[in-house]
């Protein structure tokens, strides 16, 4: 846990040195990788649909107790990976 607060925490000063850059600079990284940026935003998409399902589903009772936990989990790291790519896309360290 420490390690992933560790490589957070680089990411977000990384990101800081970003926040002066203007729209068309993340524009233009997006153009540049569109390909893989298309394919984070479809899971990122697919990841957010789960989980309002998930949602759902324990909303109605169809999923409850450790598989609700289980899986609310597994879904929060997958879209934290997803988020991680994105902004090392936007730090130009690619995934």
């Amino acid at each position: 846990m420490d390690e992933e607060k560790e490589k957070l925490n680089k990411i977000i000063k990384q990101l800081e040195k970003t926040k002066d850059k203007d729209s068309n600079d993340w524009k233009k990284i997006t153009t540049e990788h569109k390909e893989e940026f298309e394919v984070i935003k479809k899971s990122y998409r697919e990841k957010q649909n789960e989980l309002r399902q998930l949602i759902q589903d324990k909303k109605t009772g169809i999923v409850m107790g450790e598989e609700f936990d289980k899986r609310l989990d597994e879904l929060q790291n997958e879209l934290t990976e997803l988020e991680f790519k994105i902004y090392k896309l936007r730090i130009g360290r690619g995934s």
